[in-house]
This record gives structure tokens, C-alpha cells and sequence, in this order.
């Protein structure tokens, strides 16, 4: 019997784990050897890496599974909004130090 995607379906999977795996190393690193908390910067590398890291694990459990658990979508629907909300305010971190600050830089210039 085949595989539906054959070794696409297998790599595929693989990739899922290998992606889980790294970031929640990377989490794990990040939160006993970075002091994350005292910068604004920190803070959201943590939350998108923490959301990213819990989704990825989270679909390696379903893929391993081999099924939808229950609660399910609940819980889809909550992981990518705690993706949403952390790619967002990672938005809003790049708009106030990069874009705001430079308009701000440049007006000062002018007024000089």
C-alpha cells in the first residue's frame, strides 16, 4: 500500500518534527540563557518563537497522532491567533523603532 504523497507525505513529516524540535530548542535556550524580559525586543522574540514553537509541536503531536484530537480546533484557533497577536506587535516593535524613529530623526534635522 502507498503513502498518499509517497515520500513527499514522509519528508513532509519529518520536516514538521525537525521544525518543532528546533523551536523548542531555541525557546528553551532562549528563556534560561537570555534575560528576554528586560527589552521590549526580547519579550516579542519570545512570544513568536513561544507561539511558532507551541503550533509546530503541537501539528508534530496531530501528524505522530494520526488524527484530529478532540479539541482540535479550539486549539488551532488559539495557536494562530497567539501567532497573529505576536507577528503583529512584532510589526508595531518595527514601525515605532525603525520607521517612526527615523521621520523623527529627520525632523529633528530639519529643525536645526
Amino acid at each position: 500500500m502507498e503513502i498518499e504523497g509517497g515520500a513527499w507525505h514522509v519528508y513532509g513529516d519529518y520536516a514538521l518534527y525537525a521544525a518543532a524540535a528546533s523551536a523548542f530548542v531555541f525557546v528553551m535556550l532562549y528563556m534560561v540563557l537570555s534575560p528576554w524580559w528586560r527589552t521590549a525586543a526580547g519579550r516579542n522574540i519570545m512570544a513568536v518563537m513561544g507561539a511558532l514553537g507551541a503550533g509546530l509541536v503541537y501539528f508534530g503531536w496531530i501528524v505522530l497522532r494520526g488524527g484530529v484530537p478532540a479539541g482540535f480546533w479550539p486549539a488551532r484557533a488559539l495557536l494562530f491567533t497567539a501567532m497573529f497577536l505576536a507577528i503583529g506587535w512584532r510589526v508595531v516593535l518595527f514601525i515605532r523603532e525603525h520607521v517612526l524613529a527615523r521621520w523623527k530623526e529627520q525632523e529633528s534635522e530639519r529643525n536645526r
